[in-house]
């Protein structure tokens, strides 16, 4: 892994991840256990998508150039179907709360 793609994972995943462990503390008081592991499971996904983009696009980049672009759509077009994989499989789950897990995915994303 080159030293920027480095740098671009710490700068982002460290601060995402904090962000991810407010919300679950915040969801924890508000909705209790459920609603804290919801939160913290979305900031989880999130932190995955946005490595998984960056190492496959990174790695890719080094190869050759003009395969950037391609991957990089392809990497965005597979995260939104597993995400939508996800949020089937998991729509009447008793696991979490999955506003919460909204909510952590939103908070993630957003910081």
């Amino acid at each position: 892994m080159d030293r920027t793609d480095t740098a671009l994972l710490r700068g982002a995943v460290v601060p995402t991840a904090v962000a991810g462990a407010i919300a679950g503390a915040v969801a924890a008081v508000i909705g209790g256990v459920d609603a804290a592991i919801g939160a913290v499971a979305g900031a989880i996904l999130v932190i995955g998508f946005f490595s998984t983009s960056v190492l496959a696009v990174g790695w890719v980049a080094k190869r050759d150039t003009f395969a950037t672009l391609p991957v990089a759509i392809f990497t965005y077009f597979f995260k939104i179907t597993l995400l939508a994989v996800v949020l089937v499989a998991f729509r009447d789950t008793m696991l979490f709360d999955p506003v919460a897990f909204g909510i952590g995915v939103l908070v993630a994303t957003v910081c």
